[in-house]
């Protein structure tokens, strides 16, 4: 997301983020690291909650986090001469504090999995099915507010206002606009 100056920028990534959390949380919020507001060129992060879950009802917790960083697009681009770019994200949603579903980015990590994926956990397998714990499912990248509707619409997860479906659509539109990769 774009803005005049680094401040500016990460509260124009930040903002449309927290208008999505509001279709399913109440009092939640953004912790983030020490000068993520300021640095340009470093990668910083958020995590909700200060990684405290997010009850969602009927037992389910929803926690997540994303790394992020702030470009400096040059003197050309004076209005909006800063942009946050998303480095890496991490959605998860669990029952009994244990991950049923969780989606994954994170392409500079150890990990041998670097591309876009589902985890599906145990915990929502049928005995069947459990040899699918910790496969890496591949996928193409989520953002927040299609986790927040796949929670609503297909896990139960009620919604805190009326106008959710709008609100994703608004900040899901924005996300598009200023995204610096390709839809899949």
């Amino acid at each position: 997301m774009p803005g005049r100056n680094p401040h500016a920028a990460v509260n124009a990534f930040l903002d449309p983020l927290k208008q999505a959390l509001s279709c399913i949380g109440g009092p939640a919020h953004f912790s983030l690291t020490p000068g993520a507001r300021g640095d340009v060129g470093k990668t910083h992060a958020w995590t909700l909650n200060e990684g405290r879950v997010l009850d969602l009802g009927r037992g389910l917790a929803f926690r997540a986090a994303m790394q992020f960083e702030t470009l400096d697009l040059g003197e050309s681009e004076k209005r909006n001469r800063f942009r946050v770019t998303t480095r890496e994200y991490i959605y998860a949603v669990s029952v009994g504090g244990q991950e049923i579903l969780a989606a994954h980015w994170h392409p500079a990590s150890s990990s041998p999995f670097t591309e876009p994926h589902w985890h599906i956990g145990a915990v929502a397998l049928t005995e069947v099915g459990a040899y699918l714990e910790g496969t890496h499912i591949p996928s193409p990248r989520v953002s927040f507010e299609q986790m927040i509707r796949l929670m609503i619409d297909q896990m139960g997860v009620a919604p805190r206002r009326q106008d959710w479906s709008k609100v994703l659509e608004r900040t899901e539109s924005r996300f598009v606009e200023h995204r610096s990769w390709p839809p899949s």
